[in-house]
């Protein structure tokens, strides 16, 4: 006689180590999983053997989501219209929050890692500071024209763009106002450059030698 594996005691049948489906028992899907099984579903389209046995909703069916979708548990219709949480609720509740909060001294994920400055992106905090006055709208414009109110990298027009392009500094200091240091992207494309910042600058810094030895 084999009894499930999981603990809960029941009889296996001959063979199986589990009851069906008891050997995910006590256990979730990890992200990975979630994101193939979506992927997998995405786009598929129900054979019509499968549609007929899907039973659609009557009119008049009582179900959470119909009732919901009539909007007949709205306001007053809410089950839990006008309720008050008890004392012992608040309590559990707040202690559940309490306990989301705080990250412990070792943790690891990307925002302690920048407090400590140990983020690969860390740059000790200079995306908070402002940009000098002189880096206004008109020297914007200036940058825009000289590059053909154009995206620098996927050449995108300003038109397509929908709205102004950005001005990017190719050394990533927002002090250096030097002309050879700006130049037009897309909002998009100034997103995509946050990352592997050597490479871009030394692609743009070539790209601007370039256009000078060109005469463009």
């Amino acid at each position: 006689m084999n009894y499930c594996e999981c603990g809960c005691g029941q009889i296996a049948g001959d063979g199986n180590r589990f009851i069906y489906q008891h050997h995910r028992k006590g256990k979730s899907p990890s992200l990975e999983s979630n994101l193939k099984r979506s992927m997998t579903q995405k786009g598929r389209e129900w054979s019509d053997s499968h549609k007929k046995h899907r039973k659609p909703h009557k009119s008049n069916c009582q179900c959470f989501w119909c009732k919901n979708k009539r909007g007949e548990l709205k306001g007053e219709h809410c089950p839990n219209h006008g309720r008050r949480h008890t004392e012992d609720e608040k309590k559990q509740v707040s202690k559940t929050l309490k306990a989301r909060k705080g990250h412990k001294p070792d943790c690891l994920c990307p925002f302690c890692k920048a407090k400590k400055g140990q983020h690969p992106n860390w740059r000790g905090g200079i995306s908070q500071k402002g940009y000098p006055s002189k880096f206004n709208e008109k020297l914007k414009a200036l940058i825009r024209e000289r590059d053909g109110h154009s995206c620098q990298l996927c050449s995108k027009s300003q038109k397509q763009n929908k709205r102004s392009l950005d001005v990017h500094h190719i050394d990533y200091d927002k002090e250096n106002l030097d002309p050879k240091n700006r130049i037009s992207l897309c909002q998009t494309c100034n997103t995509k450059v946050n990352f592997r910042r050597s490479y871009w600058a030394d692609f743009f810094g070539k790209k601007l030698k370039i256009k000078e030895s060109l005469g463009a």
